[in-house]
């Protein structure tokens, strides 16, 4: 069907109704709610819970007496995975909620992206970051997001530290990327003019802890662990963890003046040589459990490409080895091809892109083909493996173009994708706010090819329809675009591959017309940013019956 261009229409409370024209995807992403809070005391509380409208200076709650396991459940929602994309590069980590608006990562986390994206533990809320300040030495950078963070951590003074005394490191370390809990012990600390600089531990901290925290046994942050590198036979690489007296000072500096860096693309994700003051890197001990070829199927199978030549799949090996292993030297040589000298893909290739939408990578199409078939599944697994602010991750968060986004597929759908039967019997008005993916709705009575509107009339998709809704997605927030930038965005967002993934047919071979409801200026004005797509059979194609869904018309 070809599509058919619709004429400006005025202004009013509903919103805007037409058909749309042309032929280019929009990105747009979804926010997040709020949690319980747990909001840090004074100078020398531990965190403390509090109700949502606590001010960070409620009286402490002691943490104390919790184990393990109940203090990290405690300060998880504290603790964000980090992702970077830029220069080349996808690069991940582990941020920690210093205040109500500000989270502390290293700099070699986000160097490449002014903008970083952080998932809460189960992935399924995620919130955009802007990073508002870093330094080279000491490893630190400052990330600001608009939502409130409910759950804040403090530091532990430095002096109050001891030998012997446990410490808890939350962070999502590599190869999983999982939150992850370890526990482990201070061995020592590593001093410079008398000042404790960082704390050595026999905890089993890896790549992805980068930036996270390493607690005392009341919740506070002992330290942020920073991935330093040092030199025996190639580059290696070692956790330390950083006390407050090393970095606390830097962390206000940048809060006081930030200065918003771009990214840096020279050194992009390199991180600092262990300091002149450093002692004992060259005794570090690996994870003796995750080792050699054998010890990881994730990791064995990213061996065994790499050794066939796959470079991306040796600099990724290497990006989520553990620290010191074989599987990082393996990788990190090329598969034993070369010296240590830098990316595989850059030696032996040059920069390979990354795949951004369907066509471009043949496994991630698989995983696209199932999500858009109704594989609630398939759209989460390829959510996890697509390349940050591509389509792929675009399509996949909203489940085949199903949803706002921001929400696992599999626990918004639990019983697989809409059928098109439309969420009532019908016969009912509705809001055009309250509309769905699959609802089957009646259109007003309009002679214009565009109009205002608030409500319709809801069927069954089993009986005779005019519309059936197949995608909804949202605009960028901010000031009113204008009607024309408005109009534009529903043109742009409503064929295909929203309308081939939904009908099964390509648009432009389709017996079906596209349509769209947007938002006007007024509804603009209370916050309304969604753009609704519908389908129908034309002007004189009469009243469909039956869905749409993967008809193949």
């Amino acid at each position: 069907a070809p599509p058919m261009v619709a004429s400006p229409g005025g202004s009013g409370d509903g919103r805007r109704t037409g058909l749309i024209i042309g032929l280019v995807a929009v990105l747009v992403l979804g926010g997040i709610g709020g949690a319980v809070a747990l909001l840090a005391g004074g100078d020398d509380d531990g965190p403390v819970i509090a109700d949502d409208d606590a001010s960070p200076t409620a009286s402490a709650t002691d943490l104390g007496d919790l184990d393990i396991a109940d203090l990290a459940e405690a300060l998880a929602p504290a603790v964000w995975q980090v992702e970077s994309s830029g220069c080349g590069f996808v690069s991940t980590g582990t941020a920690w909620a210093i205040d109500e608006h500000h989270l502390v990562t290293n700099r070699h986390v986000v160097d490449v992206d002014a903008t970083p994206v952080l998932y809460d533990r189960n992935g399924g809320n995620r919130m955009s970051g802007e990073v508002i300040g870093w330094s080279a030495y000491p490893d630190i950078a400052v990330i600001e997001v608009d939502e409130r963070l409910d759950v804040v951590l403090e530091w532990a003074p430095t002096d109050d530290l001891r030998e012997g005394e446990s410490l808890v490191t939350l962070g999502y370390p590599a190869p999983a990327g999982d939150f992850t809990v370890t526990p482990g012990t201070i061995l020592s600390f590593q001093t410079d003019g008398g000042v404790r600089q960082a704390i050595r531990t026999d905890g089993l901290i890896d790549r992805g802890n980068s930036g996270g925290p390493a607690l005392d046994d009341q919740g506070r942050v002992a330290g942020v662990v920073t991935e330093m590198a040092f030199n025996e036979g190639g580059l290696q690489l070692f956790p330390l963890v950083f006390t407050q007296d090393a970095v606390g000072s830097t962390v206000e500096d940048i809060l006081d003046t930030p200065d918003f860096p771009s990214p840096d693309c020279d050194g992009a994700g390199e991180v600092q040589e262990v300091p002149d003051w450093f002692e004992g890197a060259e005794d570090y001990v690996p994870d003796p459990d995750v080792y050699t070829f054998g010890d990881d199927v994730t990791l064995d199978a990213m061996w065994t490409a790499c050794e066939a030549g796959d470079w991306a799949a040796c600099d990724e090996l290497f990006r989520v080895s553990p620290y010191g292993s074989e599987y990082e030297t393996f990788a990190d040589s090329c598969g034993y091809r070369n010296e240590p000298a830098g990316w595989c893909v850059t030696i032996y290739e040059g920069e390979v892109a990354v795949p951004e939408t369907y066509g471009d990578d043949p496994a991630l199409d698989g995983l696209w083909d199932a999500c858009a078939a109704g594989d609630m599944q398939a759209c989460d697994d390829l959510f996890t493996q697509a390349s940050y602010d591509t389509e792929y991750e675009y399509f996949a968060d909203t489940c085949g173009y199903r949803s706002e986004g921001g929400v696992w597929c599999v626990d918004l759908y639990p019983d697989g994708a809409p059928d098109g039967d439309g969420s009532s019997s019908g016969g009912e008005p509705v809001s055009v706010f309250d509309l769905a993916v699959g609802d089957c709705w009646n259109s007003p009575s309009s002679t214009d090819e565009t109009f205002n509107v608030s409500t319709v009339e809801l069927v069954s998709c089993d009986q005779l329809h005019d519309n059936e809704v197949f995608a909804i997605f949202f605009m960028d927030d901010g000031p009113y675009p204008g009607d024309d930038a408005v109009r534009a965005a529903a043109d742009e967002g409503c064929l295909d591959p929203r309308f081939s993934d939904y009908v099964g047919e390509p648009y432009a071979s389709s017996i079906y017309y596209a349509g769209a409801l947007w938002p006007s200026e007024s509804t603009w004005a209370d916050g309304d940013r969604e753009i609704v797509c519908y389908l129908n059979l034309g002007d004189g194609g009469g009243q469909a019956q039956g869905s749409a869904w993967q008809s193949g018309q």
